[in-house]
């Protein structure tokens, strides 16, 4: 078991490594994760409609339509990770459990900064779910009301490209990322703007120039 994790993290470090920087090499698809999109493997050509998602608040939301009428809208929720075109990335907000709707990211980057919408955690969900039995409809909305305020400030997100990984775009995260660029590590720690969103994205930008 351990020599097949081992061959595992090996395989995959042998396709980052292969991939790094070589985004522009990525042809142009749908994708069903991030391992496919590193190996170029794609599971259809980039044959769809995007009509961005107009509500006043969240920007960058789109609704993907397939002009193949053999890829069913369920398909383009549940199986696609991710559609390439160009120098931009539409990334499926439904796998992060956010919209059922993608998220266009450019430029394509190692580290990509993204405002996203607030998530509901599975503590919240169960909380809510379990308000119902007690307080009906009204208490199922006071728990709802409580997730919200505790989400408050949670639309900030870094998608490591590298990874595939989604996380909140925190003081933490960021941290973790400067560590293997010591010299940008220490010049962010001893910033006295630290905090502010500006500066945290303007470092991550920084991290992304060095490749």
């Amino acid at each position: 078991m351990r020599t097949k994790y081992l061959f595992l993290v090996f395989a995959l470090n042998m396709i980052f490594s292969f991939a790094f920087g070589q985004y522009d090499a990525i042809k142009d698809g749908a994708y069903r994760n991030v391992i496919d999109f590193h190996k170029s493997n794609s599971l259809c050509d980039p044959d769809f409609n995007f009509y961005e998602v107009e509500d006043g608040v969240i920007e960058n939301f789109f609704v993907v339509r397939s002009n193949d009428r053999k890829i069913r809208r369920r398909k383009i929720i549940k199986d696609i990770w991710c559609i390439k075109i160009a120098d931009t990335i539409y990334f499926n907000a439904k796998r992060i459990g956010m919209l059922k709707a993608y998220i266009k990211l450019s430029p394509i980057e190692n580290y990509i900064y993204f405002h996203g919408i607030p998530q509901i955690t599975k503590a919240q969900r169960r909380r809510m779910n379990h308000a119902v039995p007690m307080w009906g409809m009204v208490g199922y909305m006071l728990a709802g009301i409580k997730a919200d305020n505790e989400n408050e400030g949670k639309e900030h997100y870094v998608l490591n490209l590298k990874t595939g990984a989604t996380t909140l775009f925190t003081r933490q995260v960021l941290k973790n990322i400067l560590k293997s660029y010591p010299d940008l590590y220490n010049s962010y720690i001893m910033d006295p703007h630290r905090d502010s969103l500006d500066v945290m994205k303007r470092y991550l930008e920084k991290c992304n120039n060095l490749y």
